[in-house]
């Protein structure tokens, strides 16, 4: 369980089991998508927030990091405001609100609905995807 500024309720890497009701035979739960995925550039500087999923309850973020060599940190936020001011590259022993998202992962987070996202990295640029729904 990871709590971030209250907006966190769980994170999970794509291959850990979830318990729940609907898990497979083997105990995973597949992530199915609840709405349109977004792509959103990466860059440096930062760049504006996208609100991304239902606007309430729980909803599970697939996001992907394709790039051979761009980690990101994704800043989030109930505003727009508050999510490019967390997209920020942290610094060893600073906290940040901000989700890292290393080159080739792909990840679930679990979120409340109605979040604002804005990606960062540190140097050059890379595009990941984000994608409302369930399961991960």
């Amino acid at each position: 369980m990871v709590e971030n500024a209250g907006y966190v309720v769980a994170h999970t890497w794509l291959n850990f089991a979830r318990h729940r009701k609907e898990t497979d035979i083997y105990g995973f739960l597949p992530f199915r998508p609840n709405g349109p995925g977004f792509s959103l550039a990466a860059t440096p500087g930062g760049g504006a927030a996208t609100k991304i999923g239902p606007a309430g309850g729980d909803v599970d973020f697939l996001i992907v990091n394709p790039s051979g060599g761009q980690n990101t940190w994704i800043g989030f936020g109930m505003s727009s405001t508050a999510a490019v001011n967390n997209a920020v590259v942290p610094i060893i022993g600073q906290s940040t609100n901000a989700i890292p998202s290393p080159a080739g992962s792909i990840q679930t987070f679990t979120l409340v609905g109605g979040m604002y996202f804005s990606p960062k990295t540190e140097l050059g640029s890379c595009t990941i995807s984000i994608t409302p729904g369930f399961g991960g």
